[in-house]
């Protein structure tokens, strides 16, 4: 009798044990799978402007996900956005200014150890925290000769643990110009060399802390190189399609610059980009056998964009959309609806980590400077930015960041809308109107409406908002007459010599 009434009582409870578990279950945070890539300007994939280019993966993401067409780098160039990227900060704010991970000012080394960080947020939360790749926020090498008689070349450094801002399981690669042979420090800070094409490779690094972490909440980050030059080096499969291929440029390209980059930069590029969607395919469908898809926010995007001769520019740091529009494609099936969903919700750097804990129902930390846009992602009602803040620095006289090949180098405040870009420019000591244009009639920005008395109205606004933005960085210096460096104090030596434009 009494075995028969306990058999009675478990099989009454059974089912509320089993809806307890469902609840635990759905309970659980999501996990995050961030992949971002170098240099990959907003349109470059199949869906986001250019068909021509073979992205799978990429469509797969978006069709059962959403992508932004108005997602920015505010400060276009790497260190600085990989800074506002993690902090949630302006770059006013976190001190990292331009492509410095030793700052001229204060000697320091990458961001400070103290700040703000979303993954820190994360960590504490009980999540299982993960880096792989270019870090690029700490300073890659000491200097010193290579000493080949050793297992671990001396003129590597190894980011110490305080510095990596809340990723604690850490595969951070250097020596990126080498595909085919680029080295990481493992745990114990010993050298080691990824075999095959590197993105692929670290993609294999994330299976691994993802298989390994499975059970509990995680977030991981991949940062690869490409297709950041040089852009020799993808596998030749998709060397050979694109060489017989011929890639369309942008209509703001001038006709004398076209042949230059349809027959060497465009084929190369675009063969990194479709190696690297075939290797995230295999992350894809690893979360798909693990049964994890439903339940993480996977991402695709980029640090900056390219500008591949738009406007005779090269390479990035400038004011137009191919230098400031990033890729951002977002897929989480238990919260986002999806269905290749196109918002032109502004986000910036700052924005990006607030908005992934708003996601994981999370906090952000008070210091951070950027906005939570969860619920824009979700579709959501609430509120949204009118504008983001766009710059460029240029330092003391002397300290100006160069690099090989880097055109229109300009120290610019501005703010991009959904409908308008707009920028003043500082030039010895004397602010000026720099661009406005309508992206919505002219959207290839090929007419500079600086000018034009007609738009003195909508100037008289943006210039507002410019200012608006300055007061919450802190820098209303700037809009003042004369050097705003002047009393800023600047280290002697190497240290105020930018790093290398990688």
């Amino acid at each position: 009798m009494k075995h028969t009434i306990t058999l009675l009582t478990a099989m009454l409870l059974a089912p509320l044990a089993a809806l307890h578990a469902a609840d635990a279950k759905s309970a659980r945070r999501p996990n995050i799978v961030y992949l971002f890539t170098d240099q990959q300007p907003w349109y470059q994939w199949s869906l986001g402007g250019a068909p021509e280019i073979k992205t799978p993966n990429l469509d797969r993401l978006a069709s059962s996900g959403i992508y932004l067409d108005n997602a920015l780098a505010n400060n276009p160039i790497c260190v600085p956005f990989r800074a506002c990227f993690v902090s949630g900060q302006f770059s006013q704010r976190n001190g990292i200014l331009w492509n410095y991970t030793t700052s001229p000012f204060t000697g320091q080394r990458g961001l400070r150890p103290d700040g703000p960080s979303w993954a820190k947020t994360l960590r504490d939360a009980g999540y299982k925290t993960g880096y792989v790749g270019k870090w690029h926020l700490y300073p890659e090498n000491s200097g010193a000769k290579t000493n080949s008689t050793t297992d671990k070349p001396t003129n590597f450094l190894q980011v110490p643990p305080e510095f990596r801002y809340g990723f604690d399981w850490w595969r951070n690669s250097f020596n990126y110009d080498d595909y085919y042979a680029t080295k990481y420090f493992d745990d114990q800070g010993v050298v080691r060399t990824l075999e095959g094409y590197a993105p692929a490779a670290q993609i294999n690094q994330a299976i691994e802390f993802i298989e390994a972490n499975q059970r509990n909440p995680f977030a991981v980050v991949v940062s690869v190189l490409p297709p950041h030059p040089p852009y020799q080096g993808a596998p030749k499969k998709w060397l050979d399609y694109y060489s017989k291929q011929k890639l369309p440029n942008r209509p703001n390209v001038p006709e004398d610059l076209r042949k230059q980059y349809q027959e060497r930069e465009l084929p190369l590029l675009s063969a990194h980009i479709s190696a690297m969607d075939e290797a995230f395919g295999a992350l894809l469908d690893k979360l798909d056998a693990l049964g994890l898809a439903n339940d993480t926010i996977v991402v695709w995007s980029s640090d900056h964009g390219n500008m591949l001769g738009s406007h005779t520019a090269t390479n990035k740091r400038c004011v137009w959309d191919e230098s400031i529009k990033i890729p951002f494609i977002v897929r989480w099936p238990a919260g986002i609806p999806g269905g290749a969903r196109k918002l032109d919700t502004l986000l910036s750097a700052w924005d990006i980590g607030p908005t992934l804990l708003g996601l994981c129902g999370l906090k952000p930390d008070p210091r951070m400077d950027g906005l939570d846009l969860s619920h824009m992602l979700c579709g959501k009602p609430g509120p949204e930015p009118e504008s983001a803040f766009i710059m460029h620095v240029i330092g003391p006289k002397g300290h100006e960041p160069t690099a090989k090949g880097i055109s229109h180098l300009v120290d610019f405040r501005g703010v991009r809308t959904k409908r308008y870009t707009f920028a003043l420019q500082k030039a010895d000591g004397h602010v000026q109107p720099y661009v406005l244009y309508d992206n919505q009639s002219d959207p290839y920005q090929m007419k500079n409406l600086i000018a034009d008395p007609a738009h003195a109205d909508t100037m008289k606004q943006l210039h507002a908002e410019v200012e608006k933005w300055l007061a919450k960085a802190g820098e209303t210096r700037w809009l003042a007459e004369g050097d705003h460096w002047k009393r800023v104090p600047l280290l002697k030596g190497k240290t105020s010599s930018p790093e290398t434009d990688r």
